[in-house]
């Protein structure tokens, strides 16, 4: 909004010029130099001999650099004024002339202002979604008083009134007199013609697209930028995803409120789009008295930021990982969920700001957690970065003054560090190539993140005892350094973040257990690491009756994949009573510690921890949200204390472990998985368990029922997953259920299934293999109007009404039902695959086919044709099967997509020429007649 004003003052008004002022910029205490760079870079009104300067002899003392700057912004200024004198003097005379309307701004503007109105005209100054501006107009008073003679401020504020400041001469900064105008929040109309206009021909055109449209236009309370994330969300969809996606969005909207949604368009992100916007959340969230529109960096910044992180590792070269990691943060703005300031500042959206991470392993998945563990420090940050010959840097130009470096190993080599790593306060190697580190890095008295990523080669790391001031540390690769001096890390007072994954220790020195400041502690994949300390460490911290852990900040533990770690060694995790994050997957830790004063644990992650046999009470961890016990095949209970509920319990995840019996306070759950749990002969009731959204018993092969006759009370249920189980009937579902996915795949006890009718939101029904089912009845399929994919192949079902199918149908398989027998079929215009193979008896009823022109995947396969179906129509098939159908093949040079065709078995006189299927890439004609 702040810029549609600024572009309606520059084209219907008199202001001449403007400056925007960044959030996250401090003007307090900046001296005069800072001030006027500030404003030169956004006017480009540099010296011609500043621009691009890195000789060492060319410096300006510098009360000559600020005069010499400030007459290139004062002329640059008045070529501004003067050329918007001319335009206001033309102004007049042409509409006179021409009769022509004015152009339209894009918002309202004072028209007192407008060219030809009488009045001088002025510089504009922007604050945009700034709260302290006292302090920005004392700062900038003095400098644009030297500068213009007329000023106005533009002051916008989220969810406030926008207020545009005074015009004066002499004292220009008042703050007493000024204009406000309060812009409305989006009609119900303005919200749903957003949407429309915005969305691509596709999405507009998908099942469900009507109800989204009214969804959103009732629930997004004006909410433009929700709106945005989206439709830029579904505008990326896959078009064979396209319909569920449509319908998943406004299913939430209905259901839930906008917090939700707001949630789902974090959860439509991919992977490594993901991460990068997970970390920008934490980056900007508020904390102490920083609000969220005060934080924005520079967008080179925020890149090397992820680069840090190791978003980008799979990346062999610097230049490669910069261009990926800017094509993320381009579409993170795209989507909505950055913004983007002048001078190519940019921040979050507060709509995107206001999430909680529900994702596993939260932030931890991060190598550094620089974005978490320096939040509530003053820290300049990694300055004004930029890309440039294999690195990543930020300096004022010359070696010497350099403050952030990024580099690969091999250019690495090429450099004389003595030379121009003075000033360094991060600097990373990627890939270093050195078996020590050199004598000039030990000396980086000043450096404050060191990470050396990739050390294939390194076998020592004394030389960074002297490193005093360290932040963050990594060292990682190393799997040639055995040892690490006990002493190493005392000297770092102030360590905050520590990742040694990879190294081949086997147990820590003891300066890292006593490091106060420490908030993350990173042990991944470390192939020999068997214990936390030394055991002889152990034993005397014992018979002195002192700690062995002295980390009362840690946040996150994670010694993930460390596959020869036995045991924590002490008895209890007492003194982490700030740890969140508890990660001990895929290592061999037999016992773990009391959780005793552990309040603050959100994720404890034991996947794959086979020897674990035993877990203690989880009555401490009050704020548990998530437990992952997945592959713990020696655990056979979870205790808990019934009298204590967890409330924000979400995740319980026990799939391949021997659990045979439940904890009772997990009332708060969404996602409960048993799937491949052999010990599980009943599911417990889960009547308290109205939250919960997944359900998955697959696998559970000697389940055979439930404690519940019926699932009426899980009205939030979204997913329930049956497959390869013993039960013999399912509970009733509720009346209004929110059931999107139901599998029974090889229920091979399974007889009989009363209809689903009731399932109306119901996406994707899986009854393959269940071989003893009877359908009971001809309207099982009735009212399920968004139903996508069915599969019934293998079941006993003997027939089906023709229109037994809903015309949302996507994806019809019924392999191998030779007793099944229809007449006829409805038309199925929105069909995409149709498999039929060895269904024998439908070979009377494909007449329907020549109908269904979105049709891309096709198996007849086994079916007996007296003549076979005319498949002209079907020009979108790009999978085609006609595996021993014994009858003779005609007419397919108009099915120019084929990728795949199978006509193997059957009576094929001749084929097209191999130009006619140019996406041709496998042809199968074995025992063709």
């Amino acid at each position: 909004m702040a810029k549609e004003i600024s572009d309606s003052a520059s084209l219907m008004g008199s202001c001449y010029g403007t400056i925007w002022v960044v959030p996250g910029y401090n003007f307090k205490g900046k001296s005069l130099v800072d001030l006027v760079e500030y404003i030169a870079v956004q006017l480009s009104a540099f010296p011609s001999n500043e621009v691009g300067e890195e000789d060492d002899n060319a410096e300006m003392e510098q009360q000559e650099q600020v005069v010499d700057v400030e007459q290139e912004i004062k002329k640059k200024l008045d070529l501004m004024k003067y050329a918007k004198l001319e335009q206001m003097k033309a102004a007049k005379p042409e509409k006179k002339k021409s009769g022509k309307p004015e152009p339209k701004a894009a918002v309202k503007v004072d028209r007192t202002d407008a060219p030809g109105a009488g009045k001088d005209p002025y510089f504009l100054v922007v604050l945009d979604d700034i709260t302290d501006e006292k302090t920005i107009l004392a700062a900038l008073s003095d400098l644009l008083h030297r500068l213009v003679r007329f000023v106005k401020f533009l002051i916008t504020r989220s969810g406030s009134n926008i207020g545009i400041g005074n015009e004066g001469n002499g004292d220009i900064i008042q703050t007493d007199d000024r204009k406000s105008y309060e812009v409305d929040i989006m009609s119900y109309v303005d919200s749903s013609d957003l949407l429309r206009n915005r969305v691509r021909r596709e999405v507009y055109g998908a099942t469900g697209f009507e109800r989204l449209f009214a969804a959103i236009g009732k629930s997004s309370s004006g909410h433009a930028r929700v709106i945005n994330m989206i439709v830029e969300a579904l505008n990326r969809v896959k078009d064979s995803e396209l319909d569920s996606a449509v319908e998943e969005a406004a299913s939430i909207i209905e259901s839930a409120d906008i917090c939700s949604l707001r949630q789902h368009a974090y959860e439509m992100l991919p992977s490594t789009l993901s991460k990068c916007c997970w970390h920008c959340r934490y980056l900007f969230v508020p904390h102490d008295s920083v609000t969220a529109c005060d934080k924005s960096i520079h967008y080179n910044e925020l890149i090397t930021h992820w680069l840090l992180e190791g978003y980008f590792d799979h990346h062999d070269h610097i230049e490669k990982a910069y261009e990926d990691a800017h094509r993320t943060l381009m579409e993170l703005k795209d989507r909505g969920f950055l913004r983007e300031r002048e001078c190519n500042y940019v921040y979050m959206e507060s709509d995107a700001l206001g999430v909680t991470d529900h994702r596993r392993d939260g932030l931890s998945g991060a190598c550094l957690g620089v974005a978490s563990v320096l939040r509530d420090r003053t820290w300049a940050g990694l300055g004004r970065v930029i890309q440039t010959d294999g690195m990543v840097k930020a300096g004022h130009g010359k070696w010497s003054e350099m403050s952030t470096l990024l580099i690969d190993g091999a250019r690495f080599r090429r450099e004389a560090p003595e030379t121009f790593f003075k000033q360094l306060k991060v600097l990373v190697i990627l890939n270093p190539m050195f078996k020590k580190l050199s004598s000039p890095l030990s000396k980086l008295m000043e450096l404050q993140i060191l990470v050396l990523r990739g050390c294939r080669l390194l076998e020592s790391i004394d030389e960074i005892h002297g490193l005093v001031n360290l932040l963050v540390l990594e060292i990682s690769g190393a799997c040639l350094l055995k040892e690490i001096r006990d002493d190493l890390f005392e000297p770092m007072k102030d360590l905050r973040s520590l990742n040694l994954s990879e190294v081949g220790i086997k147990w820590l020195p003891s300066s890292v257990l006593n490091r106060s400041e420490l908030r993350w502690l990173i042990l991944r994949k470390c192939p020999n690491l068997e214990r936390l300390c030394n055991p002889y460490l152990l034993k005397k911290k014992e018979e002195a009756k002192q700690e062995v852990l002295l980390l009362a900040k840690l946040e996150v533990l994670d010694f993930s994949g460390s596959e020869s770690f036995q045991s924590i060694q002490v008895k209890t995790l007492n003194p982490l009573q700030k740890l969140q994050i508890l990660n001990l997957s895929k290592t061999k830790i037999g016992r773990l510690p009391f959780f005793h004063n552990l309040g603050e644990l959100t994720r404890l992650l034991l996947s794959d921890c086979a020897s674990l046999a035993r877990l203690p009470t989880l009555r401490p961890l009050t704020k548990l949200e998530i437990l992952v016990l997945s592959g713990t095949k020696s655990l056979k209970e979870v205790q808990d204390d019934p009298q204590e509920t967890k409330t924000k319990f979400r995740v319980l995840d026990l799939t391949g472990s021997a659990v045979n019996k439940l904890p009772s306070n997990i009332n708060g759950l969404s996602h409960f998985s048993l799937s491949d749990c052999a010990c599980l002969l009943k599911l417990p009731s889960t009547q308290n368990l109205k939250g919960l959204k997944e359900l998955d018993l697959s696998d559970a092969y000697m389940l055979e029922g439930f404690e519940d006759v019926s699932f009426g009370h899980l009205i939030s249920l979204r997913q329930l997953i049956l497959s390869n189980t013993k039960i013999t009937a399912l509970p009733s579902l509720p009346e209004h259920s929110e059931l999107r996915f139901l599998s029974l795949k090889n229920c091979k006890w399974l007889s009989e299934l009363q209809s689903l009718s009731k399932l109306q939101k119901l996406e994707v029904l899986d009854l393959s293999g269940c071989s003893e089912l009877v359908i009971a009845s001809n309207d099982f399929f009735q009212g399920m109007s968004h139903l996508k994919t069915i599969d019934l192949s293998g079941t006993q079902i003997k027939s089906l009404l023709p229109d037994c199918f809903p015309i949302s149908l996507r994806q019809l398989i019924i392999r191998n039902c030779p007793n099944l027998k229809v007449h006829s079929w409805k038309d199925l215009p929105n069909l995409e695959v149709l498999n039929l193979h060895g269904s024998k008896s439908l070979s009377n009823i494909l007449g329907f086919l020549c109908c269904m022109s979105k049709l891309r995947i096709l198996n007849l396969s086994e079916i007996k044709f007296e003549e076979l179906p005319l498949l002209s129509d079907l020009t979108n098939l790009s999978e085609l099967s006609l595996r021993d159908c014994s009858c003779k093949v005609l007419k397919l040079d108009a099915l120019k997509k084929l990728e795949l065709l199978d006509l193997s078995g059957t009576k094929v006189d001749s084929l097209p020429t191999l130009n006619t299927f140019g996406n041709l890439r496998q042809l199968l004609l074995r025992d063709c007649a």
